[in-house]
């Protein structure tokens, strides 16, 4: 049983038991000297074997809260010595007693049957939120919570909760450093396409400033853009389609560069008109450089072609719903990247904007320093929910 428990109510009420205690106790002892006798010696047998059962209920509750205070204690050093800003802890990691649902075992069952016993989340801290209560069995978190643990206890940055996976590490691809984000999410729609302020090509904005705005968990730059009103730049080579919010914002054919988000959470580029793709669900497109790094599970041969060293922000898809985002710290191949992230599962990978614009925003505050010096305000972004 995963226990998440408000680290304050866990004392007071931890408080009231400690001082109840040696009352409780006094009581059994008094209870310890009752007996009964009765002239019919089987109802005196009876009788007397049922308070003996109950002083040993009592001496169980006893021992079982004695045991509780204890945890309490360490639960408490726990939280003190990992300096926990949150107000939230998760004990289930440091557990000596069971602790079992009694109200309803049939329902308690299931509540942990996606999680094994392994399966232990370090308690949060300042860049780690982690809710393990509200975990549906076999959804999208739950299994990424099995198979990719060892990401979460070296995460830098965290968040777990019903609906979302999120594990960003600090970390070297081909000795460059970067960060890697991975993004898993229980529904498509939590992932989606976002225009500065809100509105297609109503000027500029930061992904910081997006993130505070939408409330979105992490916020990454999306499209290569124009600076006069923030709409994305098709007059980049090969980028002729625009689709943004559902909408076509620039018909015709796609020429396999543009980014394609669908209703489905599936990442893929292509080559048909905008009309078919918002017909078959896509409700947004990127405006990119680069060629496509990976494709249909295979590195893109014109990956390769590509061989500037360079900022970038690029995205992989493992399946719809389960992503990579990779966020250069220094400048880095596309072909390193993408060698990487073909190791880590990605069946699809490509680069968004890049240079100056790489930005990456976790719970509203920027998590790498631009190459700038700060942060820059651009056209659109994706958005994880």
């Amino acid at each position: 049983m995963k226990l998440l428990v408000d680290i304050d109510t866990i004392i007071n009420n931890a408080t009231t038991l400690d001082q109840n205690i040696e009352e409780f106790n006094s009581s059994i002892n008094s209870f310890s000297n009752v007996s009964v006798n009765f002239e019919d010696n089987e109802i005196n047998t009876i009788i007397n074997n049922y308070i003996k059962k109950i002083k040993e209920d009592f001496q169980n509750i006893y021992t079982s809260s004695i045991e509780y205070l204890t945890l309490i204690d360490e639960c408490c050093q726990a939280y003190q010595e990992n300096e926990v800003t949150t107000k939230k802890i998760d004990i289930s990691t440091i557990l000596k007693i069971n602790l079992q649902d009694s109200s309803n075992e049939e329902q308690a069952a299931p509540a942990t049957s996606s999680l094994s016993s392994s399966t232990e989340i370090s308690s949060a801290t300042s860049t780690r939120n982690i809710d393990l209560s509200q975990i549906t069995p076999n959804s999208n978190v739950s299994k990424a919570l099995e198979k990719y643990k060892d990401e979460l206890d070296k995460a830098t940055y965290a968040k777990v909760n019903s609906n979302l996976f999120l594990a960003i590490n600090e970390t070297t691809v081909n000795g460059k450093k970067c960060y890697v984000s991975h993004v898993v999410i229980n529904n498509p729609n939590q992932i989606y396409g976002e225009p500065a302020n809100g509105s297609y090509a109503a000027g500029l904005e930061t992904a910081s400033q997006a993130a505070k705005r939408t409330g979105a968990s992490l916020v990454i730059n999306g499209s290569h853009f124009l600076y006069s009103n923030g709409a994305q730049d098709n007059t980049v080579p090969t980028n002729n389609i625009i689709i943004a919010q559902g909408d076509i914002k620039a018909g015709g054919y796609a020429q396999n560069m543009e980014i394609c988000l669908d209703k489905n959470g599936k990442l893929f580029t292509s080559t048909k008109s905008a009309e078919e793709l918002k017909d078959e669900g896509v409700v947004y497109t990127f405006a990119s450089h680069g060629a496509p790094m990976i494709e249909n599970g295979s590195i893109s041969p014109t990956c390769q072609q590509e061989t500037r060293m360079y900022n970038r922000t690029v995205i992989g898809m493992i399946e719809p719903c389960d992503y990579i985002v990779v966020t250069d710290i220094e400048t880095q191949s596309q072909t390193a990247t993408a060698n990487y992230l073909l190791e880590r599962g990605c069946t699809f990978a490509k680069s968004l904007d890049q240079g100056g614009s790489v930005s990456l925003v976790y719970d509203g505050n920027l998590v790498n320093t631009p190459r700038d010096g700060s942060e820059r305000a651009v056209g659109d972004f994706i958005c994880f929910d």
